[in-house]
């Protein structure tokens, strides 16, 4: 029987890891990079098909990540994400439909150890 939750009913300390979501090296044109701590959901499922999905399943991964405590104007593409050592970048995103969260679909990059 399926949980009758919406995504801000979650209890982010119980479900979700932490991780940083940083502006990409290649986008970056001088300064520091910009990191936001951030707490995700990983392993979320998409519940709509992604025509990117198959082109790279092996190395796809999902993440639920609350977006109302980021700035509006942030390009999520320009992006990735860092979760437990490892580095993903954002290939596509998704509003979830109950505002304040984005479901982000991203392809994995490399250890942080390069980081």
């Amino acid at each position: 029987m399926p949980i009758d939750l919406a995504p801000h009913d979650l209890v982010l300390q119980d479900w979700g890891c932490p991780a940083v979501l940083r502006q990409a090296s290649d986008v970056i044109q001088a300064g520091p990079a910009v990191e936001y701590e951030v707490t995700v959901i990983p392993q979320t499922v998409r519940l709509t098909p992604s025509e990117t999905i198959a082109s790279v399943q092996s190395d796809s991964r999902h993440f639920l990540i609350q977006s109302s405590t980021l700035p509006d104007l942030l390009n999520w593409l320009d992006c990735v994400l860092v979760v437990e050592d490892q580095i993903h970048r954002i290939i596509s995103t998704e509003d979830s439909g109950t505002g304040g969260w984005v479901l982000l679909e991203t392809h994995t990059l490399a250890p942080r150890s390069s980081v």
